[in-house]
């Protein structure tokens, strides 16, 4: 049917002027010559035409068409060579004609390769070459796997301070199957393309990190929470605050003294997890809204398989997927560090029920905890133990102290937004900062926000309350609301509560992209004045310390490289299945895939792994402070260092598909 198309069209004097033209414009890409020298060249091009035939799908065209192509290009050349160069300067090619004979030649060029490939339909491996075809990713297998070990020993000899360590990518390229009769053994190196990349360099636990570009010379007003953002916590303040909510469920939800025997584990949980109350679960959830199946806990025990499976079923439509409305309505999302104290009591609460055949409602626990909590800080019972034991709670912080004395030099506006109460933070700030007086760091606010009520402070319409300051017998400052209309926000001065259009309009500030806010709880610190009125944000993540301290250990590097050889090993064993039989190999690899990716995770927490990773997907965590944090670093006085005209870039993501002209233009 094809050499009968092809036949017909030649007959078409359309065709036939098109393919005259398109010998004529080859004849034109020579440097002037003479009329004769043309001639001849012309005639020896048609000749050497002819010498092999064109090949359409492995077939050579007819003798018909080979002729008929002779006679054209002939009779053309016997034509007088001046009236020809006439015509030819007359007509231009188009570029339908140039395409025509590059499609050709592409044609030919590729039926006439010798080498089959995995778009030759016509591969077909015998008994015995699939045989050999197995028995090379074998090999493969068993040099990959040593290579680990080499690379273990070379990092451990270039020392993690010489910041000298290597990473190697490996793309796909379209294989060819020559290598199966090679009595080299493996896969060979042309199936890859091994390039190296940037050196991978130790990774200080003080850098800022980018989402997005912030030019810090346009930020003129700076914006700070207290809790775990101006104020650091020391890691006793977790387990206490563990047996203070054990305490208080006895004392005074009368819950049995039977609690008060769980003692708190600071490796179990981790900021980010979600509460199924309703399910009586943990899991971590991905950016995807995929639940990580190798994370799903009841009490402080994993699910088996099965288990996993039934929950699936019974709430999710058997699969692991779940809907933003039912996040919403069945579960609870521990997002900032108080919430990980209160994550252990729950789950040590229903394992001991459930070790002690008590029958419970696991929604009705978590309502008792969260009230317990909640009340815990509302009636400054938290806060009263810090304050008394100040010194066992807080860490001293002068170098944020300077850093905040730098931007007020360099006449930017700072404020301070909080829902803690005065008196708490005046008695925290002077000990971190240690200041004499609430004077000395007072005076570095232009505002002075407290119990701000966020995140609802970014969209209601409360009214400020002013305070003025007073001293007690014991030297204490505490505050007395001043009632009188507020015109104005004064530096230095104590305010309550309010709303954040009253305060642009008080204070007379541009209030957007110039505004730089820090907080750590993504949801009332970032999440409203980033979406709502365009502030820069920025999330202190205590967490960091320890997730880039894990990047940069050694076996983290060995294994993180093992996850990716056996993840290439099976994609590269699914693209040739079709030829070779390759299931045992691949279902095997598949097995030993998930147990890399669940050795990688248990590197940085054994129950959940990581905040930041679900294998290859972000978790909905690490995805909320992309989607709210601007910029995010482990403690606020790592921008310090940075000038106050510092560029903030972030890292170029790309997709699938732009990876590959990315990395190697």
């Amino acid at each position: 049917m094809d050499d009968l198309c092809l036949i017909q069209t030649l007959k078409k004097p359309l065709f036939q002027l098109t393919l005259k033209n398109s010998a004529y414009n080859i004849l034109s890409s020579y440097k002037p010559i003479s009329q004769n020298q043309q001639k001849r060249k012309f005639s020896k091009n048609v000749k050497n035409t002819t010498a092999e035939p064109l090949k359409t799908k492995s077939k050579p065209l007819t003798s018909v068409i080979q002729t008929n192509l002779n006679n054209l290009f002939s009779k053309k050349s016997n034509d007088n060579p001046e009236t020809q160069l006439k015509i030819l300067n007359k007509r231009k090619a188009t570029s339908i004609n140039t395409k025509a004979c590059s499609n050709l030649m592409q044609v030919k060029k590729k039926t006439t390769s010798p080498i089959p490939s995995l778009s030759s339909s016509s591969v077909i491996l015998s008994l015995p070459e699939r045989e050999l075809l197995v028995q090379k990713f074998k090999e493969e297998y068993e040099i990959r796997k040593n290579s680990i070990e080499e690379y273990r020993k070379t990092l451990i000899k270039l020392k993690r301070e010489e910041n000298n360590l290597s990473s190697e990518l490996y793309q796909f390229t379209n294989p060819n199957l020559t290598f199966i009769h090679s009595e080299n053994k493996g896969l060979p190196s042309e199936l890859f393309q091994q390039r190296k990349l940037s050196a991978l360099k130790y990774i200080s636990p003080s850098t800022v990190f980018a989402n997005n570009e912030v030019n810090m010379s346009k930020i003129d007003t700076y914006g700070f929470d207290y809790d775990y953002t101006l104020a650091q916590y020391s890691k006793v303040l977790a387990p206490h605050l563990y047996g203070m909510i054990l305490t208080n469920l006895v004392k005074k939800m009368h819950y049995p003294e039977l609690i008060l025997q769980c003692k708190f584990n600071p490796k179990f949980a981790v900021r980010g997890i979600h509460y199924d109350f309703n399910a009586c679960l943990f899991f971590k959830l991905s950016s995807t809204f995929q639940i990580d199946r190798t994370s799903i806990h009841r009490g402080n025990k994993i699910l088996s398989q099965d288990e996993v499976q039934e929950y699936f079923k019974n709430y999710h439509h058997g699969g692991s997927h779940v809907t933003q409305k039912y996040l919403d309505d069945n579960t609870y999302h521990l997002v900032d560090l108080f919430s990980i104290p209160e994550l252990c009591v729950i789950s040590d609460i229903i394992q001991i029920f459930i070790d002690n055949n008590i029958k419970f409602n696991s929604k009705v626990i978590y309502q008792d905890i969260r009230t317990v909590t909640s009340g815990l800080h509302q009636s400054g019972e938290l806060h009263k133990r810090i304050i008394n034991n100040i010194g066992t709670y807080l860490e001293k912080n002068p170098i944020l102290f300077n850093y905040l004395k730098k931007l007020k030099k360099n006449k930017k506006k700072l404020f301070l937004l909080t829902n803690s109460p005065y008196s708490f933070i005046n008695n925290g700030l002077n000990y971190i900062f240690q200041t004499k007086n609430s004077a000395e760091w007072r005076n570095l606010f232009d505002a002075i926000i407290v119990q701000s009520k966020k995140p609802s402070w970014y969209h209601s319409r409360e009214p400020f309350q002013k305070y003025r300051l007073e001293k007690d017998k014991n030297g204490c400052e505490y505050t007395v609301p001043v009632f009188e209309e507020i015109k104005s926000i004064e530096p230095g001065v104590v305010y309550s509560g309010g709303n954040i259009k009253d305060f642009a309009r008080l204070t007379g500030w541009q209030l957007n992209n110039n505004v730089l806010y820090f907080g750590d709880h993504l949801y009332s610190d970032l999440a409203g004045p980033t979406e709502e009125y365009g502030w820069k944000t920025g999330a202190i993540i205590r967490e960091l310390t320890n997730e880039i301290s894990v990047h940069n250990n050694i076996d983290y590097h060995c294994k993180l490289k093992w996850a990716f050889q056996i993840e290439e090993l099976v994609r590269m064993a699914q693209r040739l299945n079709k030829i070779g039989n390759l299931d045992k190999l691949i279902s095997k690899w598949k097995k030993e895939r998930t147990e890399a990716r669940y050795q990688l995770s248990i590197l940085f927490n054994k129950e959940f792994g990581s905040i930041f990773k679900v294998h290859y997907s972000s978790t909905f965590f690490g995805q909320k402070i992309k989607k709210y944090a601007d910029l995010y670093t482990s403690r606020l006085e790592n921008f310090e260092p940075y000038s106050l005209d510092y560029v903030f870039n972030p890292i170029w993501y790309y997709l699938p598909n732009e990876i590959q002209s990315a990395l190697f233009p």
